[in-house]
């Protein structure tokens, strides 16, 4: 039973660190983010049936254990921890559920209907969804490089997007932040007083090529 219970923990374990890796790194804005926690709901929509008819194709760990056992291994009751963990993410990741529409907009300005935006946007979008020179720009560009050739009159829609893109996405920034704090701040370096750390940390962190 322990080693049925590990079997399942290792192959859990493995999609939940895959998950994590596609959440970490740097310029990632929080539409992509959403995107991925999306996509691994779905699979664990798609594990949780597979695991109840005792499909095992995702799982490789416990597949291989099954077929080694002498004896016969269900996994049945482990869709009650993928239950669980859809629990979870929900719990977790609600806020995102009341932004959907505002990821919506800014992912997709040119077939998002007009209605489902806010009222002080409405008269704009319909603008940009009928500039062809736009349309083309979006569909060179995409997500979020669109916003930067967006005419300075479009003020409202600028507004929205500066709002969606400056959403923190992850904690890669604070720990790159941390990170630096160390590298300067160090003893053989004693005589840097924390106003010229808050110097050179602005500096650093502001620094998008870095």
């Amino acid at each position: 039973m322990w080693l049925q219970d590990l079997s399942f923990m290792v192959d859990i374990t493995k999609h939940l660190s895959n998950l994590n890796l596609k959440l970490q790194g740097k310029d990632q804005i929080i539409t992509a983010i959403n995107d991925h926690i999306k996509v691994f709901k779905c699979k664990l929509d798609l594990w949780e049936t597979q695991l109840q008819n005792e499909n095992l194709t995702h799982f490789l760990t416990c597949m291989m254990y099954k077929t080694s056992y002498y004896e016969p291994i269900f996994y049945k009751k482990y869709s009650e921890q993928i239950i669980w963990l859809k629990t979870e993410f929900g719990n977790r990741f609600q806020d995102f559920k009341y932004l959907e529409n505002d990821f919506e907009l800014f992912t997709s300005p040119f077939s998002i209907d007009a209605v489902k935006v806010p009222a002080h946007i409405q008269m704009e979008l319909i603008e940009i969804q009928n500039d062809s020179n736009l349309k083309r720009k979006f569909n060179e560009v995409g997500v979020p490089e669109f916003y930067n050739f967006l005419p300075v009159r479009y003020v409202e829609t600028r507004r929205f997007a500066c709002k969606i893109k400056s959403m923190f996405s992850s904690t890669y920034l604070c720990e790159q932040l941390f990170s630096l704090m160390n590298s300067n701040k160090s003893p053989v370096r004693s005589r840097l007083t924390d106003i010229y750390l808050n110097s050179v940390l602005k500096v650093a962190s502001s620094n998008i090529s870095n």
